[in-house]
């Protein structure tokens, strides 16, 4: 009877953990196979890496030795007029000159209005006498800068049109004008009366004027006569006339009447034919027809031109010797209207002028320093004190010899603004010609020993 063997026998058993020893053994073998496999491939990839990185250095390296050595050795550099060309036209070209602008557009805005100005009197119904521009009255109130030597310029001006006289048909203003005293006719007229002063009886010789084209009156002059009656002559033969007196002479000049005034129709007058209409100039031409002048009306318009700064070089091609102004385009009725803010019942604050309010400081502190800032602006206004140790600024504080009143609000930071400031204060003064005015404004305290400085003012 044969052996029952339970499970399996010794052999066996070492026969399977053989085989797992050599299959793990296989294992291990295949992933250092797989891990030798990686790195030669990271390392052939780093390899080429170096090569390609190697490669690109050498490149640049290249053309930087061979640019650099071009030009520093080999391409010419600027020479002392291309730098001075340089200077000359960043000098006159970066920033648009505003310097002349005002008086160029005031001078050339009527021969820029008659240019484009179109001349339909003739046309039905147009009335216009004439049309005029007031010079004066330009105002450039924009210029927009489209490049450093061009700028769209924006100006207005009063346009004054004359309509054309017209006959007064209107029997009701006729009848006005005449109760007004309006072209009276002369109601009396006076001709000078001579008077003549007879001298004494003497035998007298008539002398009569007989230029050509002209008689004068008929003038009796006394000659001197002897004791007998007979004219006393001179060594010609002529009789001598009578030597007068400047009494006896002006008695004997004849005195004219005063002539009566005349009375000057009133033929030109401004009147007001009723009471809610505005008072018209109406007069009389020499044929007896009334007139009513023509109505002058002014009206303001806004225009946009093109100007461009001109400037000539010298021989050189490098010296501006000379600059002006120069209309490019054509003149354009401006027919938009500008948003400008005119309510000002609220103004929004700027970013940089405002604070962080978290950073506001104490109490005692903002104290001390109102007080400071408050018996400095006093001194600044009275100008009696100096104020140079308080008040540090190159520049003079103008008081326009007004009165320094008091703060009216105070705040000072720990933080300064965008700007630089870290205190923002209101305060009152009253002027020399008595109204009262408020002022806020911006400025930089800072502590300095054991008082307080203001190093900036806005």
């Amino acid at each position: 009877m044969g052996k029952l063997v339970l499970g399996k026998t010794p052999e066996e058993l070492e026969a399977e953990r053989a085989k797992k020893e050599r299959e793990q053994e296989a294992e291990i073998q295949a992933s250092i196979l797989e891990r030798q496999k990686k790195l030669q491939a990271l390392h052939s990839k780093q390899k080429t890496n170096k090569v390609i990185i190697t490669l690109l250095i050498v490149l640049v390296s290249g053309i930087l030795i061979t640019f650099g050595t071009y030009n520093t050795f080999f391409k010419q550099g600027l020479t002392e007029d291309d730098v001075a060309g340089i200077v000359n036209s960043a000098r006159y070209t970066d920033i648009y000159p505003s310097e002349g602008l005002d008086g160029y557009i005031r001078d050339n805005c009527e021969n820029l209005f008659l240019k484009y100005y179109n001349d339909n009197r003739a046309g039905q119904g147009v009335n216009i006498a004439s049309v005029e521009v007031d010079k004066d009255s330009c105002y450039i109130f924009k210029v927009r800068k489209l490049s450093p030597t061009l700028a769209q310029v924006y100006f207005s001006v009063d346009i004054i049109t004359t309509m054309n006289d017209k006959p007064v048909t209107d029997k009701n203003i006729i009848e006005q004008l005449k109760r007004s005293g309006f072209g009276a006719d002369l109601s009396k007229t006076s001709e000078p009366v001579e008077k003549t002063v007879t001298p004494t009886p003497a035998p007298t010789e008539e002398v009569t004027d007989t230029t050509e084209g002209e008689t004068t009156e008929e003038t009796e002059i006394e000659y001197v006569v002897d004791e007998n009656g007979e004219l006393v002559l001179d060594d010609e033969g002529n009789p001598i006339p009578v030597e007068k007196t400047e009494t006896e002479v002006a008695e004997a000049t004849p005195t004219p009447e005063p002539e009566e005034e005349l009375e000057i129709p009133n033929t030109s007058v401004d009147y007001q034919v009723n009471q809610t209409g505005e008072a018209k100039h109406y007069y009389m031409t020499s044929n007896g027809a009334i007139m009513e002048s023509g109505e002058v009306i002014r009206e303001r318009y806004s225009f946009y031109v093109p100007v461009k700064l001109a400037y000539q070089y010298d021989t050189d091609e490098t010296t501006v010797v000379t600059t002006g102004y120069a209309i490019v385009d054509e003149m354009n009725l401006y027919s938009l209207v500008e948003t400008d803010m005119v309510d000002f019942k609220e103004i929004t604050v700027d970013p940089v002028f405002a604070f962080d309010e978290d950073k506001l400081l104490d109490e005692d502190t903002t104290s001390k320093m109102q007080t400071k800032v408050n018996n400095t602006l006093k001194a600044l206004y009275e100008g009696t004190t100096d104020t140079s140790q308080d008040f540090q600024n190159f520049r003079k504080f103008n008081n326009y010899n007004a009165q320094f009143v008091q703060i009216e609000d105070f705040q000072a930071y720990s933080e300064p603004n965008y700007l630089g400031y870290n205190v923002h204060v209101a305060y009152s003064i009253i002027t020399d010609t008595g109204f009262k005015y408020t002022l806020e404004t911006y400025m930089l305290v800072e502590q300095n020993g054991g008082t307080w400085v203001i190093r900036e003012f806005m």
